[in-house]
């Protein structure tokens, strides 16, 4: 289902860009490190909170010749998934109030200095003061 707001904030507030990052898959015969990259819409909303929608993932697929050579091929082309995500990101951007499946949005962390920051931020720190006062409570 699709509907106008994503974990209980409309659709029609989010603005839409792209992410994209790194990681290590593995290495070659010569121990070279192998990256991969994962790419991503990043909705955000006016207080800050942010969410992801995984556009795809780049990696590598090791497979032999006839002579028992490796061949390293990727799985995706990385600029043919940023252009997939800038062109999400672009439609979202257009359309008033668009219409989202939450099941594909996962929260992540909220943008620096924004208010959803400071709330997680000060969260975080009321669950630390809380498991350090139980750790020495119990100790």
């Amino acid at each position: 289902m699709k509907y106008n707001s994503i974990h209980g904030v409309s659709t029609s507030t989010l603005t839409f860009s792209t992410r994209s990052n790194l990681f290590e898959c593995g290495r070659d015969e010569d121990g070279s490190e192998l990256t991969g990259s994962h790419h991503y819409v990043v909705a955000t909303s006016p207080g800050g909170r942010r969410f992801l929608r995984i556009v795809g993932s780049s990696s590598w697929l090791c497979t032999y010749d006839g002579e028992g050579d490796p061949r390293y091929d990727r799985t995706a082309d990385p600029e043919e998934l940023d252009e997939r995500a800038a062109k999400l990101a672009e439609k979202l951007n257009s359309t008033m109030s668009p219409k989202l499946n939450p099941d594909n949005w996962f929260e992540t962390e909220a943008a620096y200095g924004s208010e959803a920051y400071v709330i997680d931020e000060e969260r975080d720190i009321a669950l630390w003061h809380n498991n350090a006062f139980r750790d020495m409570v119990l100790t």
